[in-house]
């Protein structure tokens, strides 16, 4: 327990800057998750709509917010209060929990 605590403590510390990175406000931070990763990820997971899925480890709920956009039914948790915090001010209408 004392390790899921010092990871949640510093994902805690990080969740800010984390999510201004990824969401373009610093773009050095984005290109790769932008061009590379997210565009892979969402092309293996094809036509998502009606789906349910789980976004397990879902930080400040960026893919969250497209797969509910591609009408995905998501779910997210993280080990982060900070990062579901920030989630559920992009994704209020989600079930995003710390677990």
């Amino acid at each position: 327990m004392k390790i899921e605590k010092e990871v949640s403590k510093n994902y805690d510390i990080l969740a800010e800057s984390y999510h201004e990175m990824r969401t373009k406000k610093y773009p050095q931070g984005w290109f790769y998750n932008e061009m590379l990763e997210m565009p892979a990820t969402l092309e293996l997971l094809g036509n998502v709509k009606g789906k349910k899925i789980l976004d397990f480890g879902c930080g400040t709920g960026i893919y969250a917010k497209i797969l509910t956009k591609k009408r995905a039914k998501v779910k997210g948790f993280d080990i982060s209060r900070e990062m579901i915090k920030i989630a559920k001010q992009e994704n209020p209408n989600l079930d995003l929990r710390v677990s």
